[in-house]
């Protein structure tokens, strides 16, 4: 059996409300297509917070360490 997750689109209209779909003026659901640029998006802005952030402690003596996420794709 497959899993099939779906967002209540009242939930995402409070986070994001421009990722709702509207037909006669009325909710119809959520914009997954759009749900996807827009965490592809946030993924950016996170990968260059995480790298600020590394640059940082290394400023002030210390060692960031890997994540085993990226320890995994060093040994791809």
């Amino acid at each position: 059996m497959e899993m099939v997750i779906n967002l209540a689109a009242e939930d995402v209209y409070e986070i994001m409300s421009k990722l709702i779909k509207y037909y006669k003026g009325n909710v119809s659901g959520v914009s997954y297509d759009a749900l996807s640029v827009l965490n592809l998006a946030l993924l950016k802005e996170h990968e260059a917070e995480i790298q600020s952030l590394k640059q940082e402690i290394i400023k002030l003596g210390g060692s960031p360490k890997k994540s085993q996420a990226q320890i995994n794709l060093i040994n791809i």
